[in-house]
C-alpha cells in the first residue's frame, strides 16, 4: 500500500492499521519518505537547499504528506513512542512551503495543524535539537 492512499478514522485505528508491528511495509515506506523530508528541511534551514529547488523537486508532497501524517506523528510523540525532536525539520519544511503555496494559490489554505510563527521562528534559529546556540 502506497502511504498517500492509506485512510483511518483516529490514532487508534492508525495503530492497529499501519503501526510498524502490523505493517511493515507501510511503516519503511512512511518513515522513509518523513526522514527523507525531514533531511531536506534541515539542510533548508541550514541554507544549503533554497526553497524553488525544493519545490521542483517535491512540491506541494512536503506539505500534504506533513498534513496527512502530522497528527500521527504528534501523536506518537505524546504517547512517548518518538522523540520530541523527531521530524521537526520536516515539520518545519511543510510550513514553509506551505505558507508559499498561500502566497501563490489564493484557493490553498493554511492547514490548523501548523504552529505559531514564533514556534518556527525559533526551530530556525536552532536548527538542530541539539545545540543551544
Amino acid at each position: 500500500m502506497e502511504i498517500t492512499v492509506a485512510e483511518w478514522g483516529d490514532f487508534d485505528d492508525f495503530y492497529r492499521k499501519y503501526d510498524s508491528t502490523v505493517n511493515l511495509d507501510l511503516s519503511a515506506k512512511k518513515d522513509t519518505i518523513c526522514r527523507i523530508f525531514d533531511i531536506f528541511g534541515y539542510q533548508y534551514m541550514s541554507g544549503y537547499l533554497d526553497i524553488g529547488t525544493l519545490w521542483t523537486a517535491c512540491n506541494e508532497a512536503v506539505p500534504f504528506t506533513w498534513m496527512k501524517y502530522g497528527p500521527i506523528i504528534e501523536e506518537y510523540k505524546k504517547r512517548g513512542l518518538y522523540t520530541k525532536h523527531v521530524y521537526e525539520h520536516f515539520e518545519y519544511l511543510a510550513y514553509e512551503m506551505s505558507k508559499m503555496m498561500a502566497e501563490t494559490d489564493p484557493t490553498f489554505k493554511m492547514s490548523s495543524i501548523f504552529r505559531s510563527e514564533k514556534y518556527y521562528r525559533e526551530l530556525k534559529r536552532r536548527k538542530h535539537p541539539f545545540k543551544s546556540q
